[in-house]
């Protein structure tokens, strides 16, 4: 009985710490396929990083991993096919030989403002970064009763569609936080995994960290700031080139390469 109360007083202090603020790190895999004619392999992806508390989270993923000296200079040679590498304070951009397409290690970030409920995103399109600013969107979430464990967490399911995406998605209330990966908002718990029925995007949990000392990363705004409506169209062109440039690299062009033609994606 002793051992009983000790560990709902211990649940009770991680709750209220939890309530007090603390940030809390979440490690997810983000796997996100181009080609719809293929499905997505779980060995794929990269890894993402959801940093919040009950007033901010940032979500980032698909940045140039920083070397572990900060000090030392990148070289051409530490990264294939870099071409023109250019050094900042704490960052780097690298342009890809032939290609014209520029990364850099600040990467993707979906920067949640949850007090005013705003969304910042900044992503990787086409050649260059793109700055949106958007309204937390409110998702038509349906909760199934339908338990699944995912890495000893119990897992309730739900479904959604969210611009364009049937998706399925899986949280808990084991955990006292109020989170998810990229902009899928709304659940009354901790998304750990989410995935589209056609298999296309992949959102999985791999660990969770708190309390921890790292801060919420700030949003960046280096890039080109578009509205929300410019977004859509542009992303759909970046994905036409994005299809072209992958069907050149197999060598066959289809004739059929208006996929994301078809439906203006809205994601």
């Amino acid at each position: 009985m002793r051992i009983l109360y000790l560990t709902i007083f211990c649940l009770n202090l991680y709750s209220v710490g939890l309530s007090q603020g603390k940030n809390f790190k979440i490690t997810y895999h983000h796997n996100l396929q181009f080609d719809t004619l293929k499905v997505l392999q779980d060995t794929i992806g990269m890894e993402a990083i959801l940093i919040g508390n009950s007033l901010e989270s940032n979500y980032f993923f698909a940045k140039l991993p920083v070397q572990n000296n900060s000090t030392s200079k990148i070289k051409e040679e530490d990264i294939q096919d870099a071409g023109d590498v250019t050094q900042g304070e704490g960052t780097y951009t690298v342009k890809l030989k032939g290609k014209g397409i520029t990364y850099d290690s600040i990467g993707n970030m979906v920067y949640l403002n949850k007090k005013l409920q705003t969304l910042s995103v900044r992503e990787h399109m086409s050649s260059e970064y793109i700055v949106t600013e958007e309204k937390a969107p409110v998702i038509n979430w349906k909760i199934i009763n339908e338990i699944r464990m995912i890495k000893g967490y119990a897992c309730k399911k739900a479904t959604t569609h969210f611009r364009g995406r049937d998706y399925i998605a899986w949280f808990t209330a084991d955990i006292p936080i109020v989170a998810a990966p990229w902009k899928f908002v709304g659940l009354p718990g901790l998304v750990l995994d989410i995935e589209d029925t056609r298999h296309q995007v992949k959102i999985y949990f791999e660990k969770i960290e708190y309390p921890v000392t790292d801060k919420v990363p700030g949003f960046v705004k280096e890039g080109t700031e578009i509205t929300l409506e410019k977004y859509f169209t542009f992303r759909n062109e970046g994905f036409i080139k994005t299809m072209k440039y992958m069907e050149s690299l197999r060598g066959a062009m289809y004739s059929d390469v208006t996929m994301y033609n078809i439906e203006m994606r809205k994601d």
